[in-house]
């Protein structure tokens, strides 16, 4: 048996990781591609070897049926699988966490299953309360049905936050590294870690000199923008930087006791390319196009078109060879809508709609907005290669707790 790491580096652009991740060692996938275009169907062709559209987990649909599978399942009972994650999206609430024996989180994870106090929510509700809504936020805490530890030690943490002392509610990995490091793996271990330093709202710390930009990915798409574009791209690289040096730490750590470490990003990021902001819009290479290397032991991926259902595949079993791979666009969830229009931003009914990308070892075919084919590279009779592979949705449950939306709305995704 072999413990095995997969690490996803959420949001990473394939052309930053080219530039800033040159010390991570093995052997490197350059026709690397997601199956989709943002965190929740990735991660389900992650965890269940499926395309979104067949595994039902997409922007219509966040929920894993009980049925579903997913990768410790079928790893066996011979494995430890843990999973690190501090995304709403990749946590119990939504039962992508399922089938794993440990859930390793921070602080907002527990807060959005309830046991902590919803301190944003909290500190929303009384700006203009003076010194006295200390007194209300301790009685909460110690009378409220929440864990009253916890509680207060979020408290002072974001306090913390606020005066730059300490580490920043998004830096998770650092969370992570600790808990590695005190954590005994024994043989047959599987980990699956998501990191978020790359993604909005870009605020690495202060020696990483990133701009002070807040990115609200549709509105500035499709409304009025108020940052300088230039200094989102910086605060971005820099954000990238940042988790270069955390995963850095992190990947020393994991080297001392898993055999095959796996390095991939979910998606990307637009960055004012196609006059698109973040990655709730379109199938562009520069979100679907994603890093992979594979360190240490090698896990039978082949050398052509490796999409992240392989991943799963050769975690597993083994992958087989494939000539082309599909990527998916499944339109906007509600939240999405209803957050932008909450915001004044009146989003096409256009982009609501499925489109469709192939990959294969010559170029990039995907669909534009208006049903137009784009060909990056060479791709023979790519309109039919598209036609092929269309395909459709069952819609399900996109409904969210309070507590989940609010952590949605600080990344973008509400």
């Amino acid at each position: 048996m072999t413990n095995i790491a997969l690490v996803v580096l959420d949001t990473l652009r394939k052309d930053h990781f080219d530039e800033h991740f040159d010390w991570l060692p093995g052997t490197r996938f350059e026709n690397a591609w997601s199956t989709s275009h943002w965190t929740v169907p990735a991660h389900a062709s992650l965890l269940t070897g499926m395309l979104p559209s067949e595994a039902n987990i997409h922007a219509k649909n966040f929920y894993y049926d009980d049925n579903i599978v997913t990768l410790p399942a079928e790893l066996g009972d011979q494995y430890t699988s843990y999973i690190y994650t501090a995304n709403p999206n990749i946590s119990p609430q939504f039962g992508a966490t399922k089938d794993f024996d440990e859930v390793v989180g921070d602080m907002r994870l527990s807060a959005m299953a309830g046991d902590v106090l919803n301190w944003d929510r909290f500190i929303q509700g009384h700006l203009n309360k003076g010194p006295s809504r200390y007194l209300t936020a301790l009685n909460k805490c110690v009378f409220g049905d929440v864990n009253t530890f916890k509680s207060l030690k979020y408290g002072v943490q974001i306090k913390l936050e606020d005066l730059n002392i300490g580490d920043s509610r998004s830096y998770s990995g650092n969370k992570f590294l600790r808990d590695i490091q005190n954590t005994s793996f024994e043989d047959d271990s599987f980990i699956f870690m998501n990191l978020m330093e790359a993604h909005s709202p870009y605020n690495p710390p202060e020696e990483y000199d990133a701009p002070d930009v807040y990115n609200e990915g549709l509105r500035y798409t499709f409304g009025d923008m108020n940052e300088d574009p230039e200094k989102i791209r910086e605060a971005y690289d820099a954000s990238v930087r940042f988790l270069s040096d955390v995963y850095s730490d992190i990947f020393k750590e994991l080297q001392k006791d898993f055999d095959t470490i796996i390095t991939v990003s979910d998606h990307g990021e637009l960055l004012g390319e196609y006059n698109g902001w973040e990655h709730l819009y379109g199938i562009y290479p520069e979100l679907t196009h994603v890093p992979l290397v594979v360190s240490g032991k090698s896990i039978g991926l082949p050398d052509g078109v490796v999409n992240l259902q392989d991943i799963h595949d050769a975690i597993v079993d083994e992958a087989g060879n494939r000539d082309e791979a599909r990527v998916e666009y499944h339109g906007l969830n509600e939240q999405n809508r209803i957050g932008a229009e909450n915001k004044g931003v009146a989003v096409p009914d256009y982009i609501d709609e499925t489109y469709t990308g192939v990959v294969t070892a010559d170029g990039y075919a995907f669909e534009s907005f208006d049903h137009e084919v784009i060909v990056n590279g060479n791709v023979p009779n790519a309109e039919s290669l598209i036609k092929a592979h269309k395909f459709s949705l069952k819609e399900g449950n996109t409904s969210v707790s309070k507590e989940v939306e609010q952590h949605l709305e600080d990344l973008g995704y509400a």
